[in-house]
Order: structure tokens, then sequence, then C-alpha cells
């Protein structure tokens, strides 16, 4: 990997964490206030993709930011999808079969995310550069 794909991971990164913030601060606010843990979930994530669109297309794929946000944002969805599909099925795998887990979501969440950035990262780049390196 050059400079350039080593800055962008990195970006990729900090905003996979912003993402994560929202994502678990939401997802432990709305369980405490009585919503259960894969509903709570599945409303924190959304907003967390809303999040984390406009973050990479303003600075981890800054070519991007020139190009139609639609179609953008559609291709982007897709990707989420095909993440939130990897990381949901973790996360209610873990919650599910692992002891105790479904009282500390934000451990099987971290799990659940770490797996999927490596999917959706790879996958990003192609939405936002057009699969160019």
């Amino acid at each position: 990997m050059n400079r350039l794909d080593w800055a962008r991971l990195w970006k990729f990164g900090g905003v996979g964490l912003v993402g994560f913030v929202v994502d678990g601060g939401l997802l432990t606010l709305l369980n405490a206030q009585g919503v259960g843990v894969v509903l709570a979930r599945s409303l924190s994530f959304s907003c967390a993709v809303a999040v984390t669109f406009v973050l990479n297309k303003a600075y981890t794929f800054e070519t991007a930011a020139q190009r139609r946000s639609l179609a953008l944002f559609t291709r982007y969805w897709v990707v989420q999808i095909l993440g939130a599909a990897t990381n949901f099925l973790l996360f209610l795998l873990l919650v599910q079969h692992v002891p105790g887990w479904a009282a500390l979501p934000l451990l099987p969440l971290g799990i659940a995310c770490a797996c999927s950035a490596v999917l959706t990262y790879t996958l990003s780049r192609h939405v936002f550069e057009g699969g160019r390196r």
C-alpha cells in the first residue's frame, strides 16, 4: 500500500470510530430506556450510517465530494447493507449464544464492527473511487 492508501485507511478508521461512538452511544441510550437490544441496534446503526456517509465523502474520499450525492449515497447504502448483514448477524450470534453478552451489548458490537470494517472499506473504495487505486 502506498501513502495515499494508508492515509485513507486511517481516515476511514477514524470515521468508523465516530460511527462506532454514534452507534454505541445510541444503542446504550435506547437500551437504558427499555428499548430491546435488537431494535435499539437497528436504530443506532441507521444513524451511524448517515453520519459515516457524510464524513467519508468529505474527508476519506475527497474526490467523491464533487460527484452527485444521491448516486453515491445509494451505492454507499448498498455497501452498508452488506456490511450490516455481516455485522448484525455476528452481533446477534454473539448476544444470543455467548452467555451474558446480551447484558453487555458494546462488547459484541465492537467485535461485529471490527469484522465488518474490512468488508465495508474495500467496497467503499469502489463506491467512492470507482474501483481506481
